[in-house]
């Protein structure tokens, strides 16, 4: 049976070792990162619209707020509750369509010491799976001078994989589209390995 590791952080990585043992695998909860959630204030003052791009900010937001009414056209600023490091530009992005947008930092993600009893397992570990470019850094920090030749790392997308470039790695696969779904969808190409 193929073991895959999961760099995600808690708590999405218990719900993705599940999808992974469905799937057949077995899977090796190791986070290369902990969620931290920031003491942010959320002001609502002038919000028309939430827009979410993580899980985690809608926990954060969730245990700060107990605002659900918001209405579901956009009259007012765009609220887009996140990390402190976001993936990409969301509010950028929509004040160049000319939609009034601002951030908030509700969690970080630091750095999480792997177990040793995995990184001496590495030998039979086949799969690696990782969510985000901050995560694929921090596993390409775990990994400088492991041997991990045999491993395939799955990306949830191309800028999620270029951190693990140098890594020594058999080979990064980036994922269709920037889904768990689709992330799951290329361990089907991954050849079983044979017990040693």
């Amino acid at each position: 049976m193929n073991r895959v590791w999961i760099t995600r952080a808690q708590p999405g990585a218990n719900a993705t070792a599940q999808r992974i043992t469905a799937l057949g695998f077995e899977p090796v909860v190791a986070p290369a990162l902990v969620v931290k959630e920031l003491p942010a204030v959320v002001d609502l003052a002038g919000v028309g619209a939430l827009a979410f791009t993580s899980v985690n900010a809608v926990r954060a937001f969730a245990r700060r707020s107990p605002v659900r009414d918001l209405p579901t056209e956009q009259a007012g600023i765009l609220l887009h509750p996140g990390a402190a490091e976001a993936a990409g530009d969301l509010v950028g992005d929509l004040k160049q369509v000319g939609i009034p947008a601002r951030a908030v930092a509700l969690y970080d993600t630091v750095p999480a010491d792997v177990p040793a009893s995995v990184l001496e397992a590495l030998a039979s570990i086949g799969v690696v799976l990782v969510h985000s470019p901050k995560a694929a850094r921090r596993l390409a920090t775990i990994l400088a001078g492991q041997t991990v030749a045999h491993m395939t790392a799955l990306g949830l997308s191309p800028e999620v994989c270029a951190p693990l470039a140098e890594a020594g790695l058999a080979q990064t696969i980036a994922a269709p589209l920037p889904t768990e779904d689709a992330l799951l969808s290329l361990l089907a190409e991954i050849p079983p390995r044979k017990a040693t």
